[in-house]
């Protein structure tokens, strides 16, 4: 009994990491841009609904449902083991998932990421947040895997470093960094990655 019960928590811990790891270096239980079993561009209100309730005990209070506009549909939810952090949400037009977005509350550093899918394709930083939290982001484009990444590096010293730590997670389908540029606006240019330094003095815009 003692061996059962040690091996029941240990799969409970292990659940939880796989959650809270969004599946960004480990591809448990699926690679990204899959979440739990679920894909963007295939994966159903239904499927999404059955992944959140099997994972009831790690959420805080559960999930919402919101009809955004047409057939536009928000769910959201927070991690209980970061349940003052961001929310998260997968967002689903006609029936089907478009975007699962999430915060990451174990750390991954910026090497690990860059270690486990190159280089991005693109970035851009700009200073973001509100007037009590201000900070730079900094978001990576992986558009061929449908991946964006994004940190938040202090105002003061705004330096990318292999420590610095990935906080959100968007997997969607794959998409074109012009697709990007156009939502960013031309006050925020896509930039090629820089390497580490200044997150604030990249390298000239993307052609």
């Amino acid at each position: 009994m003692i061996v059962l019960v040690g091996t029941l928590v240990a799969l409970g811990a292990c659940q939880d990491a796989l959650v809270h790891d969004v599946g960004i270096l480990s591809d448990l239980p699926c690679p990204a841009p899959c979440w739990q079993g679920l894909t963007p561009g295939a994966s159903t209100l239904e499927d999404a609904r059955e992944v959140l309730d099997g994972l009831g005990g790690s959420l805080v209070g559960g999930y919402s449902e919101q009809q955004l506009h047409g057939e536009t549909v928000l769910i959201q939810w927070h991690f209980r083991e970061c349940q003052y952090c961001a929310v998260n949400g997968i967002s689903l037009d006609n029936g089907v998932v478009s975007t699962i977005s999430m915060f990451v509350p174990y750390n991954v550093p910026v090497a690990d990421l860059l270690a486990g899918y190159g280089e991005p394709e693109g970035i851009v930083a700009f200073e973001d947040g509100l007037p009590e939290h201000r900070y730079v982001a900094v978001s990576m484009f992986y558009g061929q895997r449908g991946l964006t990444f994004v940190l938040e590096l202090p105002t003061d010293r705004p330096m990318l470093d292999p420590t610095s730590r990935v906080m959100h997670a968007s997997y969607s389908e794959p998409y074109t960094l012009s697709s990007k540029q156009e939502a960013l606006g031309d006050e925020q240019a896509l930039t090629p990655w820089p390497g580490y330094g200044n997150a604030l003095s990249l390298s000239d815009p993307l052609p």
